[in-house]
């Protein structure tokens, strides 16, 4: 039981926060969703369907408290799946696509 716990999570965490490989070239808050939070949100303007995370597309959240998200977790969503200037990018993205 113990160890389809973990595997459960690791199952989880492994799809939450995947990323690219490091690049010299910033990527912008769209692709940087997509590749970090696509796998469990479900959001139509980045063309994800994930199903595990809070649908998006029911959200109005400020920037502020998508940061506040990224950073601390929320829910099931482990924190600080971003930070820094990524998590900024997708934050200020986030926020103008929920803000329509």
């Amino acid at each position: 039981m113990r160890l389809a716990a973990l595997a459960a999570a690791a199952l989880v965490l492994a799809g939450c926060g995947g990323g690219a490989a490091p690049s010299s070239t910033p990527l912008d808050g769209r692709t940087l969703f997509v590749q970090s939070c696509g796998s469990c949100h479900s959001l139509a303007d980045a063309g994800t369907k994930g199903t595990y995370g809070a649908d998006l597309e029911q959200l109005r959240l400020t920037k502020a408290q998508i940061l506040a998200a990224i950073d601390d977790g929320k829910g099931t969503m482990p924190s600080g799946i971003l930070g820094g200037a990524d998590a900024d990018r997708v934050s200020a993205y986030l926020a103008g696509v929920l803000s329509r």
